[in-house]
């Protein structure tokens, strides 16, 4: 007695051909679905990723602070890097039509915007000091005279919020930073303050 195909068999072959060897063998109309289908599911994937991303983030939106900044940071970059992948699916697929197209694009539109206005509040919170520890913070506003912390603070002798001597920056700027202090961002400027205080303690800051 034979037995009867397993039901995973039926399924494949109820399914539409989808390799190019059997596109290949379709009508254009029919292969024109088919591409159109999978181009489709392709981008809704893609969006979805992002979209989900965005939930997540916007979910549980707690205020920047100096913990989770760069978390923070890290996802919004991922939700514009999600929608570039979009973007470019689309610019490599034209044929898929722009009733399917507009509604992704649009959303798409909507979650990179979201993200880019986001990492513009980033960017405010770390050019404002917020995220530099009290000590550092006090130190910032006094070597550059103005609160918040002016970064690109120079004096010709002092540059960078933290006062940096020519010679102290040049010593300790061992990361590649730019070759003076007021040109670098915060986060370098503090990184190279770091790197001169676990030798010489806050002895080398007269606001200390």
């Amino acid at each position: 007695m034979q037995l009867p195909p397993p039901l995973e068999d039926e399924r494949e072959r109820a399914r539409p051909p989808t390799s190019m060897r059997e596109k290949a063998n379709l009508s254009p109309v029919l292969r024109s679905v088919i591409e159109q289908g999978d181009g489709i599911i392709t981008v809704r994937r893609t969006l979805l990723a992002a979209l989900m991303m965005l939930l997540i983030v916007g979910s549980a939106e707690a205020a920047i602070t100096a913990e989770n900044y760069k978390e923070k940071r890290a996802r919004y970059e991922k939700i514009i890097d999600h929608s570039q992948d979009v973007y470019r699916f689309f610019e490599n697929h034209p044929k898929i039509k722009y009733s399917l197209a507009q509604p992704v694009l649009k959303r798409n539109r909507r979650a990179e915007k979201w993200a880019i206005n986001k990492l513009n509040s980033i960017e405010r919170f770390v050019y404002s000091g917020r995220f530099l520890p009290s000590v550092w913070y006090n130190i910032a506003t006094c070597e550059s005279g103005r609160n918040p912390p002016n970064w690109q603070h120079n004096s010709g002798t002092y540059q960078g919020t933290f006062g940096f001597h020519h010679q102290s920056w040049d010593g300790f700027n061992t990361f590649g930073y730019p070759s003076e202090a007021y040109l670098a961002t915060p986060e370098q400027q503090y990184r190279v303050a770091l790197a001169i205080h676990a030798k010489y303690g806050f002895t080398g800051w007269g606001c200390a």
